[in-house]
């Protein structure tokens, strides 16, 4: 990733923003765990139209807000999203992740995985369900 070279070398920020199409994967936050206090993006498909002012926004609100945390920051960021009847139907889901709990994420994850992987037999119809009953994201032929 070249982003991540960039952020090595310059020590790294507090808040990364990424205005592009599923950049809020678990592997992106986690690629970039030791560079980024808060990590900012979309895990579905984003359109140009859907960040229209977002930039003057968030530029706006740095300039005002001196006294937010990086937290509360990433939390304002999202929230200058407009709502579109999420879910299920023309979603925007993006969010504001602290990496500070990332690793212990990944990790429960993997135990969860490993687990599964053992006794699939016995919920695969449990998990079935759930997966049938969540929306999808990035569906291309919506």
């Amino acid at each position: 990733m070249g982003y991540q070279k960039a952020l090595s070398e310059t020590g790294g920020v507090d808040i990364i923003a990424f205005l592009a199409c599923l950049m809020s994967s678990i592997e992106a936050v986690y690629e970039l765990r030791d560079l980024v206090d808060v990590f900012v993006g979309s895990e579905d498909l984003a359109y140009g139209s859907w960040f229209d002012g977002i930039c003057g926004k968030t530029n706006q609100l740095l300039t005002d807000s001196t006294t937010l945390t990086t937290e509360e920051l990433g939390i304002e960021i999202v929230n200058f999203f407009p709502e579109q009847n999420n879910p299920p139907q023309n979603k925007l889901t993006v969010s504001a992740i602290s990496t500070d709990k990332i690793v212990t994420l990944v990790n429960a994850l993997s135990d969860l995985i490993r687990y599964y992987c053992k006794h699939w037999l016995r919920y695969y119809r449990s998990v079935k369900k759930a997966f049938d009953n969540t929306f999808l994201l990035s569906d291309l032929d919506e």
